[in-house]
């Protein structure tokens, strides 16, 4: 759904540390930039076709060259209070049979405030 739904030069996939989707994200969906965030340390890791990079700092910015439009949420369910982005919309797992929800934003201007972290047009991760 995500890859025929979505653009991979203006989407980017989100997850969460603590939660298994990174890596399937990261092996089936290979054509977009997969993101792993961990709020406890203001990090994140940045897969793409199938190649993983290291930790750094949010501010960063390891999407700066990426004109970002999309932002696809992939969290394992039951989701903890506060994972949900507040103006998301749920696009898949929305019934008690599967383990994993997709939620989907448009970055606007500002971007969406997300567990600290900032996602916006140009600035993409930044505290």
């Amino acid at each position: 759904m995500i890859r025929d739904r979505f653009d991979p030069g203006t989407s980017i996939v989100v997850t969460l540390v603590g939660q298994d989707p990174y890596r399937f994200m990261m092996y089936y969906l290979p054509q977009f930039k997969v993101v792993r965030l961990d709020p406890a340390a203001h990090a994140v890791l940045v897969a793409q076709d199938r190649q993983q990079g290291n930790w750094m700092e949010a501010s960063s910015c390891p999407v700066a060259d990426f004109q970002l439009r999309d932002v696809i949420w992939v969290l394992s369910r039951p989701t903890e209070p506060g994972t949900i982005p507040s103006d998301a919309r749920l696009l898949l797992g929305g019934g008690s049979d599967g383990t994993l929800q997709v939620w989907y934003t448009e970055i606007l201007a500002s971007g969406p405030d997300y567990l600290g972290f900032q996602l916006g047009r140009g600035e993409c991760f930044v505290s």
